[in-house]
Formats: structure tokens, sequence, C-alpha cells
């Protein structure tokens, strides 16, 4: 548990550093099977943290996994809806309600949306809109089986997610 709400971009750090450990472990031929929320872990420095890995086996189909890419989906709806209060009154029936549609699932995000608007913290380069259909369809491509049957998408959706990270950044570096 967190003991404040994490902001949006510690949220997305989460799920970037969840996204390519996941990347990382299907591609080494292996799923991980265990995946919850008590096996993965943050730091203290913010550095993300798997363990209990004795779980893992070879994939040796798309099916295999899927179990994985379900839990990615039920964590990033539970992770991007922390801290609006929302999480807490949701009924379990609520929740697969929206995993069972993403236009629910961005529509609910408009809704409870605890963020601010994002448009005008970014100096106008990321608009809220954007962020929650990004967050709503990588939720449904992961729920419905899309990553687990093209890794392909998986890779490029991971790549989506750091550019919008990297867009959404309000510090600025200039080099002479």
């Amino acid at each position: 548990p967190f003991v404040a709400p994490p902001g949006l971009s510690h949220i997305l750090d989460l799920l970037t550093s969840t996204a390519l450990w996941l990347e990382e472990v299907h591609h080494l031929g292996f799923a991980v099977n265990d995946l919850k929320n008590g096996n993965v872990m943050v730091s203290r420095r913010g550095q993300f943290k798997a363990i209990d890995l004795d779980s893992y086996s070879r994939i040796f189909s798309s099916l295999d996994k899927l179990p994985d890419f379900f839990f990615l989906a039920v964590s990033s709806l539970q992770l991007v809806t922390r801290g609006c209060g929302w999480e807490k009154t949701a009924t379990t029936s609520e929740i697969k309600e929206l995993l069972a549609d993403p236009g629910a699932i961005e529509q609910r995000l408009h809704q409870i949306w605890p963020y601010g608007d994002l448009a005008s913290q970014s100096g106008g380069r990321v608009a809220t809109a954007e962020v929650i259909g990004f967050v709503a369809g990588f939720i449904d491509d992961a729920r419905s089986g899309v990553f687990a049957e093209n890794p392909r998408r998986f890779s490029d959706s991971i790549d989506a997610l750091i550019f919008l990270k990297r867009r959404l950044s309000t510090e600025e570096m200039v080099l002479e």
C-alpha cells in the first residue's frame, strides 16, 4: 500500500517498469504465472522489484501468457484509479464490467480523473483525453489477449507509454 496516493508520473513509471519486466520475461520464454500485487514491490528508492520467482514456467503458446496480461490489465486499472476514491467503493462486478468494455473504462476514467488538466500541466504537449484513451486501450489490449497474441503490439505500446511520459514531463534540460 502507498502512504499517499501516487501522482500520475509515478503511476506511469510503475506501469512502464511492470510492462518492461513482463516483456523481458516473456522474451526469455517464460510466463510469470503468479503475477499479483504482493509479488511486485517498489523499493524505498522507487525501484521496481519482482519477488517470488518460483512460479515461472515455459511458454508453449500465447495462451500461457494470458494470466500475466490479465493481471496487468486489472492492476493497471487499480493503479490509475488509486487515490480518486472510486476504487474503495467499486464492486467486483463493476470492475468486471469495466474490464469487458474499453469504452466503459474510458468513460469511467473521464468521470473520476483525479490528476487535473494535463494540457495545462504539460504546457499543451498532452491532453487529458489522450492519456485516458491510451490507458483504456492499454488495459483492453492486455485484458483481451491482444498483447499475448501480438508481442510487437505490446512493445509498441510500451514505447508509446515511454513517449507519453516524456511529453508529460514538466522538467526541461537544455544542452549547449
